[in-house]
């Protein structure tokens, strides 16, 4: 199941055979290109030959090949994993791409040791390499794992793309059809698979051969892949001998034959295109749902006037090339990771699942206002929640934005339903009362002025209409830091807990103890991301103030486990730790915090909590 182009090639009396030979395989590299200390090495010949490919120049042709396809469609910091990688004839091209990382994953284990060799001391953790002890009859006869048994090592929807050249060229029917299901399970929202087969099956057979090679008819494939929810994106076409498609999950459209004019190419792939209709230079997008109806000032496309991978994205004609008060780096350059943080695991559908239930005379097609919405985690849930609603999409980072645009572009049926715009949610460009349903998921405690946020929220807002907001409060919060410092007090008196663990759990204490002061220290609310913990109090105030009824406010987690829910998920996300790196004395810590308090109470302290803001009629 390495990358084969032209079928494995039968080893000489100088190689052996590979897998008996374990350590005694030649691992240098090829004696005639030496290069220099920065450049990457090339296998030998005997490594070419077990990867199918022993012609030095058909190795670098091939794999120059299949990593200029892939680069042409892939979003920008991907993801990459490579089923099949053999000794890195993609990796070595793909390594040129700066912002890439990469895993690579073979049966042939003499490839992945000589890759992590090659690749460690210049690529560091961007590029991994993995070895699958598959069985194999025909590669790998000694190995331990049936491959309808292999699963991918990568948590769901954390992938986005997967490349497997020359891979179901060797797998057997139950064993390719447990590929497609691992790569689906894997792939993110619009995550992408390029894939190649052998297409000439004998005649009145959809399936046929052995290990060495497989043929498949063309159209039972891209029916398997449908049914593993990968819809064909691009029929690519013969790549040295092989019929190369493009799946996406989730894709319904059509199939496409050759790429349409206007793809975007290298790292913005072919889901940063607008769905809308096409914008002239210095227009503002032209969807379905057009956001010039919706807000009061001039709009200009940020693809025509700031980056053309944000096109279908709009923009105040007065806020181009302005400053975006108040936003770090996290939400602009590291917006990918922010992104992929807090969409795993994302309990948001179930949250506003909950809220909506609270809501009544909601209107079956109701115009949504999302304010921060981010990369589209609260965006995606209205979406799902309520089907025949229309989202506008504001938040004042364009790099979270994009990512939204990419999930949506790779839904055809939400295309039509969300316009976004770069703008900064506390000002008031709203049209007056044009929205039934104003959501904001984790976006008070990020801006300058929430205050002036509800207000804006309030205009915007049609009589009855509802306002939803999901926050951190200071309540829980409070009891949070009691239990951290007694944690940290028990670890200074020696008990043991992970450094990691322990780092993070005074960064939170500091954290709480910073934005209960911001009051005092006005100068830090411009530079911190998080700046407020909130109250009742403060949410009661601000909704008469805006001309809103009394809010309902309740808690956004379980009652039964408050304190140490939160933890472990400040664990994960904050530090990708376990529960285990705490110990079980700081769990009972947390526990007796837990149980010490009534339910009753617990409602009364949340750590985040929902806020249901009703405008009088």
């Amino acid at each position: 199941m390495s990358s084969a182009e032209t079928g494995r090639a039968a080893e000489s009396d100088e190689t052996g055979d590979w897998w008996s030979i374990e350590g005694e395989f030649p691992l240098d590299n090829e004696r005639g290109l030496r290069g220099d200390p920065l450049s990457l090495p090339v296998p030998n010949a005997a490594l070419r030959a077990a990867s199918s490919i022993e012609s030095l120049d058909s190795w670098y042709a091939i794999g120059e090949a299949w990593a200029h396809i892939a680069c042409h469609f892939m979003p920008p910091s991907p993801h990459v994993v490579d089923i099949g990688c053999g000794c890195g004839k993609m990796a070595r091209f793909l390594y040129l791409h700066p912002d890439l990382r990469y895993t690579g994953i073979d049966l042939f284990k003499p490839g992945i040791a000589w890759c992590r060799r090659a690749f460690e001391h210049l690529a560091g953790d961007r590029f991994r390499f993995e070895h699958f002890d598959g069985i194999s009859e025909v590669y790998n006869p000694g190995g331990t794992i049936r491959p309808c048994d292999y699963r991918l090592p990568f948590d769901g929807d954390s992938i986005d793309m997967t490349i497997c050249a020359s891979l179901f060229t060797h797998l057997l029917e139950p064993d390719l059809i447990h590929y497609l299901e691992e790569i689906h399970r894997v792939s993110g929202v619009g995550g992408r698979a390029l894939v190649s087969i052998h297409d000439q099956p004998p005649a009145g057979q959809r399936f046929a051969g052995t290990e060495g090679r497989i043929d498949i008819e063309r159209g039972y494939f891209l029916d398997l892949a449908e049914r593993a929810g990968l819809g064909c994106r691009e029929e690519i076409g013969n790549v040295y001998g092989q019929q190369v498609y493009l799946l996406e999950r989730g894709w319904k459209g059509s199939r496409r034959s050759e790429p349409a004019a206007g793809d975007a190419v290298a790292t913005a792939g072919p889901r940063e295109r607008s769905r809308g209709s096409e914008s002239s230079p210095g227009t503002a997008p032209r969807l379905e749902l057009d956001p010039t109806n919706l807000l009061t000032v001039p709009l200009e496309d940020l693809g025509a006037v700031e980056d053309p991978a944000l096109a279908g994205i709009a923009i105040p004609r007065a806020d181009v090339g302005g400053e975006r008060l108040g936003l770090s780096e996290q939400f602009l350059s590291e917006a990918e990771s922010y992104h992929r943080s807090y969409a795993r695991g994302s309990r948001v559908p179930e949250i506003l699942q909950t809220a909506l239930s609270k809501i009544d005379s909601l209107p079956e097609e109701a115009l949504i206002l999302d304010v921060g919405a981010g990369s589209g985690r609260s965006v995606l849930a209205c979406l799902e929640l309520l089907p025949k609603s229309r989202v506008l999409a504001t938040d004042l980072s364009p790099s979270l934005l994009s990512i939204l645009k990419r999930q949506v572009d790779a839904e055809p049926r939400y295309g039509e339903r969300v316009a976004m715009v770069c703008l900064d949610v506390a000002t008031d460009h709203y049209r007056p009362e044009a929205f039934d349903l104003v959501v904001g998921v984790a976006i008070l405690h990020h801006v300058v002025e929430p205050r002036a946020t509800i207000g804006a929220v309030a205009s915007a807002l049609r009589p009855g209409g509802w306002a939803v907001f999901v926050e951190p409060f200071e309540n829980g919060g409070a009891v949070l830091r009691l239990a951290y410092r007694e944690i940290l007090a028990a670890a200074a008196g020696g008990r043991e807990i992970d450094p990691e663990a322990r780092t993070l759990l005074e960064a939170l204490v500091h954290d709480h103890e910073v934005r209960l002061k911001l009051a005092s220290t006005p100068e830090l609310v411009p530079v911190l991301d998080d700046k407020w913990l909130f109250t009742r109090s403060f949410f009661e105030e601000s909704a008469t103030a805006a001309g809103f009824e009394r809010p309902e406010i309740f808690p956004s987690h379980s009652v039964e486990r408050p304190f140490s829910e939160q933890t472990k998920l400040y664990l994960e996300r904050g530090a990708g730790l376990a529960p285990e790196a705490l110990g079980d004395w700081a769990w009972q810590i947390l526990a007796f915090y837990d149980e010490a308090l009534s339910p009753e109470l617990k409602r009364d302290l949340p750590v985040e909590a929902v806020v249901l803001l009703r405008k009088p009629e």
